[in-house]
């Protein structure tokens, strides 16, 4: 069972600790880091969810996302997720912090309500160099920025 941090709605930690499960069940607000993968060519590094993921199974997103864990800090988190979904092992001062963003949604009776934080990372690489995650990860693939740009 996953512990999140409970932020209030301006992303202060409350000093509340609750289970990921009660957190989307009560629409709570939490962090979450999303992360993109850039390489010399400005091709972005897409990932295929999961159809097992209870939110936006099969859905294309960013290179790697994720929780932070009660106690994590941002970076910290951003480091772990690239490593555990699609095998990319960085040192924090790899990342570069683009923003911050406020997100609500709901889905499969789901509540988000998350401060994300927004990082990028440049690395070249090919996908099959990549080891992912099969419970949240089915498929990456780079995208050229222009055609990125235009979804």
């Amino acid at each position: 069972m996953e512990n999140l941090d409970v932020l209030d709605e301006q992303g202060n930690k409350t000093g509340d600790i609750k289970s990921r499960d009660e957190i989307h069940e009560k629409g709570l607000w939490h962090r979450t880091v999303h992360i993109w993968v850039v390489n010399d060519n400005k091709d972005v590094l897409m990932q295929l969810r999961s159809p097992e993921k209870k939110s936006n199974p099969n859905k294309w997103t960013t290179s790697a996302s994720g929780h932070l864990s009660a106690g994590d800090e941002s970076k910290e988190g951003a480091v772990r997720e690239l490593g555990e979904e699609i095998g990319i092992y960085a040192k924090p001062e790899e990342l570069e912090y683009l923003f911050t963003l406020k997100e609500q949604s709901t889905n499969n009776n789901m509540i988000n309500n998350e401060i994300v934080d927004v990082y990028i990372i440049r690395r070249n690489l090919q996908v099959n160099e990549l080891k992912l995650q099969v419970e949240e990860v089915s498929e990456v693939k780079w995208i050229p920025y222009k055609e990125f740009k235009e979804k």
